[in-house]
């Protein structure tokens, strides 16, 4: 048997600011050789974002372990036209505030608007909403759809009556479209009820793809139909769009 000289011995680990990079080093596996796949090229081994490695400043008291969370900005539509049509959108809106990670910057006015696509049915009460989230797109459709469905959502004509809908019609400036999401919302540059309380909100919005603004796309189609119901979530308001 032979042995080698030093065998047993545990090397001598870096000091000071190498020590760090010898503990990220370690922890993600990297001083390892790459994996191969059986054509012989080199797998990238996929690594957590090192937001708990965020070097300290000299004496600026910052802690190796403080992560920073991304916010994104996202923009939905309310909606509903069954029983309690207010309730169901305050409920909706309280659920938003309770999911976590999410935070309610600005809420529109609510507008009573006529139906669309499916006219047999009563009017509707929309909203806009702006908030800031940690979610992806993806989780915040899950967040939606669950919400629509704890409030009684069923989905049996399409465009026909519902207790309450939320539909993400922004997301940061991203472009989507995939099955289950497209952004922005394919049909919000044709609906009145979603570009009137969208513009009261943020008029100046660029809508991704277009090069315009919200404000710009509500000059291009008629607001008929959509009448101011009250100036806020909790305030009585009467009167047209615009009075």
């Amino acid at each position: 048997m032979t042995f080698r000289a030093g065998a047993g011995k545990k090397r001598p680990e870096p000091e000071g600011k190498n020590a760090c990079d010898f503990l990220k080093t370690r922890a993600f596996g990297a001083d390892r050789p790459e994996p191969e796949n059986r054509h012989g090229a080199t797998l990238a081994r996929r690594l957590p974002p090192a937001v708990g490695f965020r070097r300290m400043k000299k004496g600026g008291g910052r802690k190796m372990n403080s992560r920073t969370l991304r916010k994104n900005t996202a923009y939905l539509s309310l909606g509903s036209n069954m029983d309690d049509r207010l309730d169901y959108l305050r409920r909706a809106l309280a659920k938003l505030r309770d999911a976590g990670k999410i935070r309610l910057t600005k809420i529109s006015s609510v507008y009573e608007t006529d139906p669309v696509g499916y006219t047999e049915q009563g009017k509707f009460l929309n909203l806009a909403v702006k908030l800031e989230t940690e979610w992806s797109p993806f989780d915040l459709l899950d967040i939606c759809q669950r919400i629509e469905q704890q409030l009684g959502r069923k989905r049996i004509i399409r465009w026909g009556p519902r207790t309450v809908d939320l539909d993400i019609l922004l997301y940061n400036r991203e472009q989507i479209d995939s099955e289950r999401l497209t952004i922005p919302h394919p049909r919000m540059l044709e609906r009145a009820f979603v570009l009137v309380p969208l513009a009261e909100i943020d008029p100046d919005l660029v809508i991704p793809g277009t090069g315009k603004t919200v404000k710009t796309h509500l000059q291009s189609i008629s607001d008929e139909g959509v009448i101011l119901w009250k100036k806020n979530i909790g305030e009585e308001g009467s009167g047209p769009f615009g009075n």
